[in-house]
């Protein structure tokens, strides 16, 4: 993969992230939390997609402040996966959760549109 294939990955990878971000309520209404957040973490991060890391990150497409947030969400993702392992049902997140993957997802978007937070 070349220099510019590499960085055009990155950019399509950082795209995927913020709409995922964006719809997420869509997602989670729509496929559930527990094919939303393998979805994501298989086109994003190091739980199921070291390689893609390893692309992306040298490109410098992503800023440290957006990795740091991005892997505090996959983190809280590979946790909820785990944590919820074998439940048939899990078709919900509880409130604490939802707000818990909000707040990181408004931190994200927040950063990487430049807005404030007042």
């Amino acid at each position: 993969m070349t220099d510019l294939e590499k960085k055009e990955f990155a950019e399509s990878t950082r795209k995927y992230v913020i709409q995922f971000l964006i719809n997420l309520e869509k997602y989670l209404l729509e496929e559930g939390p527990d094919e939303s957040f393998n979805g994501f973490l298989c086109s994003y991060g190091y739980v199921c997609s070291d390689f893609i890391m390893d692309i992306i990150v040298p490109t410098g497409v992503f800023s440290e402040p957006e990795l740091k947030i991005l892997t505090e969400i996959e983190n809280y993702f590979d946790q909820l996966l785990a944590e919820h392992i074998g439940i048939n049902s899990w078709n919900n997140l509880r409130k604490d959760e939802y707000l818990k993957i909000k707040g990181l997802s408004y931190d994200y978007l927040t950063l990487v549109h430049d807005l404030n937070d007042y």
